[in-house]
């Protein structure tokens, strides 16, 4: 497998519901990655780490790539594995990874190979999972085995929060231009971490925002989004009347939020306003977002800038 991962070539076209996922594994155990979050593959040389004091736990030190140093974290600390029995002899992996503007490295023991898998083919993390507290999110079967989908987002968390509740000031806004007021309003959240979404809610509730329902997958969403339309069909009203404003990740079980957005604009005709809200917001995916008719893309690094977006699209016309 190739060390330099073309990231503009791996991308898949807009809307498909697909995704490439970097399979790799950590103490035999296979765990995946979405392959737009990669920049490189790098292997491990334990010489070129500078300890940082005071690190975080997870932290081992700083590399250098590409002339800027970089965390380096070891995935199997942050999953709770003991990294003492670990085969020193074998070569492992650095996956230097970008997403909410930052570079990361994360240290796993190996590499097996990309596989082209639809997000239909994801399931949620179930509770079997979640009791242990470990940052995964969704799993996936392939060829009888399963992949564990690493939430990274969850992980860099832990160590520097960086989607975190934003501080409303409210002489920054304007809540006059809203066509309603902000607790009349109705949205709806597709967001699978339960971190983020967590987040989510606390800042549109302190921007007034009080009506915010939400799912943790793009399936559920749609099917919700299809019974708001038809609710708003039976009784004769726009749907607007039900819905304003629909805020969405990208990387979900079940449907990506690409293909959400794209099934919400065109195949059921809705025009409500859609941000997408995640990680993976660069140029390259600011143009994708546009392809898919979304209104706007927003960073989860900038909850303040999702707040003055949200405020944007649902003002008076």
């Amino acid at each position: 497998m190739s060390q330099a991962l073309n990231q503009q070539g791996i991308l898949l076209e807009s809307g498909t519901n697909e995704m490439e996922l970097l399979e790799f594994y950590l103490q035999g155990q296979r765990f995946g990655v979405n392959v737009a979050k990669i920049r490189q593959l790098m292997p491990y040389h334990h010489g070129q780490v500078t300890l940082m004091v005071g690190a975080h736990e997870y932290v081992l030190g700083t590399l250098l790539w590409q002339g800027h140093s970089i965390p380096l974290i070891d995935l199997n600390l942050a999953l709770g594995n003991d990294p003492t029995v670990n085969d020193e002899s074998a070569t492992r992996i650095v996956l230097v990874t970008e997403f909410n503007g930052a570079v990361n490295g994360f240290l796993v023991d190996g590499v097996n190979r990309i596989h082209r898998v639809s997000w239909d083919q994801m399931q949620p993390a179930g509770s079997f999972i979640g009791q242990f507290q470990a940052p995964i999110n969704s799993t996936v079967t392939i060829e009888e085995h399963d992949i564990l989908l690493v939430d990274l987002e969850h992980v860099t968390s832990e160590i520097t929060p960086t989607v975190k509740p934003a501080e409303i000031q409210e002489d920054h806004r304007n809540i006059n231009i809203l066509r309603k007021k902000p607790e009349e309003m109705h949205l709806l959240l597709a967001e699978d971490s339960v971190t983020v979404q967590a987040v989510v809610l606390d800042t549109l509730g302190s921007a007034g925002f009080t009506q915010v329902s939400s799912c943790d997958n793009g399936g559920s969403a749609f099917a919700r989004i299809q019974a708001i339309k038809q609710m708003a069909t039976e009784q004769n009203r726009p749907v607007s009347d039900f819905l304003d404003l629909i805020i969405t990740d990208i990387e979900m079980p079940q449907m990506d939020g690409l293909t959400l957005c794209k099934r919400i604009k065109s195949e059921l005709g809705i025009d409500v306003p859609v941000i997408i809200f995640s990680s993976l917001v660069n140029e390259a995916m600011a143009a994708k977002c546009k392809s898919v008719k979304a209104d706007a893309n927003v960073s989860k690094a900038d909850t303040i800038g999702l707040i003055q977006t949200v405020d944007s699209l649902l003002k008076a016309a």
